[in-house]
């Protein structure tokens, strides 16, 4: 008898942190923040997909200048099952200021 085991996967929502960098003399290194939905059925497998899809959009391209740009994964933030009601992820912080200087979406938000 052939016994096949069927796990059931849920959501999973992945934080990850690239950097994109060049040796060009005036380039400043960017930042991004991606959030992604994956099927997983449990937090290993989850962290195991959120870092074969990170690594899969690490790239190199020579942009329109001629510079060749790197893009790396810098670290897997987080893995969480998504929270259900149309939240996928929450995030905590202590430091509203430190967050207005991160997000460039909020500079121009007054409070």
């Amino acid at each position: 008898m052939i016994v096949v085991r069927v796990t059931a996967t849920e959501p999973w929502v992945a934080i990850l942190v690239f950097r994109s960098t060049s040796e060009a003399p005036d380039y400043q290194a960017v930042y991004r923040e991606d959030v992604t939905v994956f099927p997983a059925a449990s937090e290993a497998e989850a962290r195991a997909a959120a870092l074969t899809h990170a690594r899969a959009r690490e790239t190199i391209v020579v942009n329109h200048l001629g510079e060749t740009v790197v893009t790396s994964l810098v670290r897997l933030v987080d893995v969480a099952p998504v929270l259900g009601g149309g939240e996928l992820y929450r995030r905590h912080f202590r430091d509203l200021d430190a967050y207005r200087r991160f997000e460039p979406l909020m500079a121009s938000t007054s409070w």
